[in-house]
């Protein structure tokens, strides 16, 4: 468990057991005790059914009466209804970012993309995209909108079993960095028209390619 000194017992719990429902540890539909959760997280019920009442409120658990608490986790739906939200607020980021753009963050999102590339063609796929969501990050904090970051950090943050699984193809790692390429070319130009229809391209591209994998590996559910 995550060790933050300003977080309660509660919020602890809620986001070690958010992680493990996204990561993929626990299966949708599979079902949960208290009592085990209890004792696996080392706390009393207390706290646990205050995340449990939170998780129920962000759709990854539910709680059927007489029958106990079930993983809803993220279906294929919901990944598509999350990016399609994405496509459309990912090009608000970036034209407010292309407002308070100045050298420093330029460069901050040149260096994150220099080692993107540079572990893509090394077949690092998983430090790859972890510079693409940091690439993404630095993007967010730049446009200087909390609502607008909570929001879109919160769908990165849902997708990311699902972005490693888009990562596993060489061809989607490479794609990508060359998509952030082209996206930092017109950050630097001040082109927010073309910038906004990139990062909506950008987006785009990463659904139908996991889509695609979920058609193939006949996951779709």
């Amino acid at each position: 468990m995550t060790q933050q000194k300003n977080l309660s017992l509660a919020d602890k719990v809620y986001a070690e057991l958010e992680e493990e429902i996204l990561s993929g540890k626990y299966a949708r539909g599979q079902s949960l005790h208290e009592s085990a959760l209890a004792d696996m997280l080392g706390v009393s019920r207390t706290p646990l059914r205050e995340a449990i009442r939170r998780l129920e409120q962000d759709g990854l658990l539910e709680t059927i009466p007489n029958k106990g608490i079930f993983v809803r986790g993220i279906s294929v739906d919901d990944i598509i209804d999350i990016y399609n939200i994405r496509i459309n607020i990912e090009g608000l980021a970036i034209q407010k970012a292309i407002d308070k753009a100045d050298d420093e963050t330029i460069a901050e999102l040149e260096e994150i993309l220099d080692l993107q590339e540079f572990y893509a063609s090394k077949g690092d796929y998983e430090k790859s995209m972890r510079m693409d969501s940091r690439f993404h990050g630095c993007i967010y904090k730049m446009c200087g909108s909390p609502p607008l970051t909570d929001i879109l950090c919160n769908l990165h943050n849902k997708i990311q079993r699902f972005r490693k699984m888009s990562f596993s193809s060489s061809s989607r790692a490479k794609n990508a960095t060359d998509e952030h390429r082209q996206m930092l070319e017109a950050i630097k130009t001040r082109d927010s028209e073309r910038a906004v229809a990139l990062a909506k391209r950008h987006t785009e591209n990463a659904k139908e390619n996991l889509i695609k994998l979920y058609k193939e590996k006949e996951l779709w559910d």
